[in-house]
């Protein structure tokens, strides 16, 4: 394909995508809703509007909803341990929109300006690290008070989480920061990244691994250094990283197109295949090869670590709610514009 730069993207518009089997791949895995979805989406909503004020950023954050989305990657957790998982989310969301989201402004389009913007966002973060919480303008503009939306997230973590972990989630949000940057200049490149190339950024970028790190305060349970540091633990929030974004790329396609982005996996393979049911088949079985792996550590888990299968049992539902509840969430909002009750291989959208 010669079309340079995001031209080749506006191709796909118009085009029907036929969705695969995704529910397929995750039969027999647990789906569910919190009971404080309603308190925690009035109080969440409640914050950001004192944050952001009436406008089209607050109406595009509430339209998300990620108190649902939290809800529903975590139905077993306690109140305490969602609003920081929603609160985590809250801060995606408000603070990513100003990197893709062109409505907003022009710092999506500029990358010296997103720089500046990773960088007092990095500066505020790890200003967390020092045991002291950041100091506050009284008259803050518009960018610090889109920082300010990890505040509650800190906060919260200082509350239910051991000091290393605290530590670790901060550096790890400060990856995440880093990474959209990568992802921003591959954007404004004109240089479409190989597959290989999207997906070592999009696992910092995707921002699943700081959840990961509250995975035991969410399935309330303390697996202890041992576990935490076996490889097949790492191996289980690598895998569900890879499938939580992997299929978001292929249900948020439509949404992105408006601008139209391709640092997604199906455009990025449809760049390279020329054809759009090709990629998406290609990133449904990379989301199978996933499936399969995540599986075949949590058989390794529970064989070496026979005492504690309650607790690592506990874990591994948490972790796979997740993964479902990232497509259940998806057909319940607007923001993809999806409007299928079902994802068993018959049902499609035009692009």
């Amino acid at each position: 394909m010669s079309l340079s730069s995001h031209d080749y993207v506006q191709t796909l518009k118009g085009q029907r995508l036929i969705f695969p089997d995704i529910d397929g791949l995750f039969e027999g895995w647990p789906v569910g809703s919190s009971p404080h979805y309603d308190i925690l989406r009035r109080s969440q909503n409640t914050q950001i509007f004192k944050l952001l004020g009436p406008g089209e950023r607050f109406d595009t954050f509430v339209m998300a909803d990620p108190a649902l989305l939290a809800s529903m990657w975590c139905p077993h957790s306690s109140l305490d341990a969602l609003s920081l998982a929603s609160a985590i989310v809250s801060f995606f969301f408000v603070w990513d929109d100003e990197m893709d989201s062109p409505e907003f402004g022009d710092t999506s389009s500029d990358f010296e300006a997103g720089e500046r913007f990773r960088g007092t966002t990095v500066a505020h973060l790890k200003s967390y690290l020092d045991e002291g919480f950041p100091g506050s303008s009284d008259r803050p503009g518009q960018s610090e008070k889109l920082i300010a939306s990890f505040n509650p997230v800190a906060e919260l973590a200082r509350s239910l989480l051991p000091h290393d972990r605290q530590q670790q989630l901060i550096k790890e949000a400060v990856d995440f920061v880093l990474s959209v940057g990568c992802e921003q200049q591959a954007e404004l490149s004109g240089d479409i990244p190989n597959i290989e190339e999207y997906m070592r950024f999009r696992l910092r970028s995707s921002g699943v691994a700081v959840v990961f790190l509250t995975i035991e305060c969410l399935a309330q349970v303390n697996l202890g250094d041992e576990i935490r540091n076996d490889t097949d633990f790492q191996k289980l929030g690598e895998e569900a990283n890879r499938i939580i974004f992997l299929v978001n790329d292929v249900l948020s396609l439509k949404k992105e197109l408006k601008f139209p982005f391709y640092c997604n996996a199906v455009a990025i393979l449809y760049h390279k295949h020329q054809n759009l049911q090709v990629a998406v088949e290609k990133v449904y079985h990379m989301v199978a090869g996933s499936v399969g792996r995540l599986n075949g550590a949590v058989a390794r888990l529970l064989a070496r670590y026979p005492d504690r299968r309650s607790d690592l049992e506990a874990v591994v539902c948490t972790i796979k709610t997740m993964c479902t509840g990232n497509i259940t969430w998806s057909q319940a909002i607007q923001r993809y514009g999806l409007d299928v009750d079902k994802l068993d291989g018959t049902t499609s959208i035009t692009l």
